[in-house]
């Protein structure tokens, strides 16, 4: 819950469409009216962010203050309306959130794009279930496979998997000391390094 005052009120109204004026006025319009204030609760706030515009989103977040990233690194997260991975996946881990929110997942998140970030939209991907993620550990993770791992100081390195998920062995080779690294990306053919933020 967030209380906007009178001023905030009209400041939301007037950047919103149409339609939202109307959901706006039913939330807000009698309390602000008897009181000069109104209660504002979580998901109405939500709702604003989801279908806001740029300028929109703005005004939004002079009022309630910039939205927090809904992923966070270590998230499983799936593709949902057709979308999969470059390498025909749906279900990854989130290695990474870029400071306009968009989450990272490594090398290539689909065919011919470059990119490895995916906007986390509703509508575009949803938190992973526990069988999504055991099919996808289960699957996926073989000993001796060449990986891409993120090391301290931002640098990627190859390295390959030992027979526990996220433990590399260290120093690119196959056998000897190990490390867990929590952004890790297999590595495929004609693969280029991931896009890095420190």
């Amino acid at each position: 819950m967030k209380k906007i005052n009178r001023e905030e009120f009209l400041k939301i109204y007037n950047a919103s469409y149409e339609d939202w004026k109307v959901q706006i006025s039913d939330w807000c319009s009698r309390d602000i009216a008897l009181y000069g204030e109104s209660q504002v609760d979580d998901s109405a706030i939500e709702q604003m962010f989801e279908t806001a515009d740029k300028k929109q989103t703005e005004v939004l977040n002079k009022i309630f203050g910039p939205r927090q990233p809904k992923y966070t690194v270590g998230d499983w997260i799936t593709l949902i309306s057709g979308n999969t991975f470059y390498d025909g996946t749906k279900t990854k881990q989130v290695i990474g959130v870029r400071p306009n929110g968009w989450l990272e997942f490594g090398v290539f998140t689909y065919a011919g794009g470059g990119y490895n970030g995916y906007n986390p939209r509703p509508s575009f991907l949803r938190r992973a279930t526990l069988e999504e993620i055991t099919r996808v550990k289960n699957n996926s993770w073989k000993k001796g496979e060449p990986y891409l791992t993120l090391r301290c100081g931002g640098g990627w390195m190859l390295s390959y998997a030992t027979d526990n998920y996220g433990e590399f062995y260290q120093d690119s080779n196959k056998s000897g000391r190990t490390i867990f690294c929590s952004k890790f990306q297999k590595l495929h053919t004609n693969d280029t390094l991931p896009y890095t933020h420190e």
